[in-house]
């Protein structure tokens, strides 16, 4: 698995690495339940792990956080690749004012 953002490698694993086979998390998610083609089974992050666990480990200046217009491309062997390109948001809805008294 490999993982880049914009081009640069952010981070890769083997399948070896992993925890779970997919065959294994398909089992498991399938208890109960019907998995169709199309649904979308989350297998977590690859060794040098998500964004927010390198901050952890290194600090801020690890990479800087993704912005509309950045390209993620996630690719698996056997699997195949996804490539997303980050979008803007919506501006989050103001909280209301505290309540005096509470």
């Amino acid at each position: 698995m490999t993982v880049d953002i914009n081009g640069e490698r952010l981070g890769q694993d083997r399948w070896s690495s992993m925890a779970f086979s997919y065959a294994d998390m398909i089992s498991y998610a399938s208890r109960g339940t019907e998995i169709r083609p199309g649904d979308i089974l989350g297998s977590g992050t690859c060794g040098g792990g998500c964004l927010a666990e390198r901050w952890g480990r290194e600090g801020l200046n690890a990479h800087r956080p993704l912005h509309p217009g950045d390209v993620v491309t996630v690719t698996v062997e056997q699997l195949g690749t996804l490539t997303t390109r980050v979008v803007p948001g919506v501006e989050p809805i103001p909280l209301p004012p505290a309540r005096q008294g509470r």
